[in-house]
C-alpha cells in the first residue's frame, strides 16, 4: 500500500528543521537525489520527538 492515511488528531507537529532532500547511494557509493516518477525531487524532515 502507497501513501497509507495518517490520523494525527490531538498531535501538534512542529518542523525544526529544513526540509532536506532524499538521498540514496549508488553503486558507486554517491549520495544522488531521490525523485518521483515524474522526476521531481523528494524532501525530508528529520522526526523529534518533544
Amino acid at each position: 500500500m502507497r501513501d497509507p492515511p495518517v490520523v494525527l488528531d490531538g498531535y501538534k507537529l512542529t518542523v525544526v528543521e529544513p526540509p532536506a532532500p532524499k538521498t540514496r547511494q549508488d553503486t558507486n557509493g554517491a549520495d544522488v537525489p531521490v525523485t518521483d516518477r515524474d522526476g521531481v525531487t523528494q524532501f525530508m524532515v528529520e522526526p523529534t520527538s518533544a
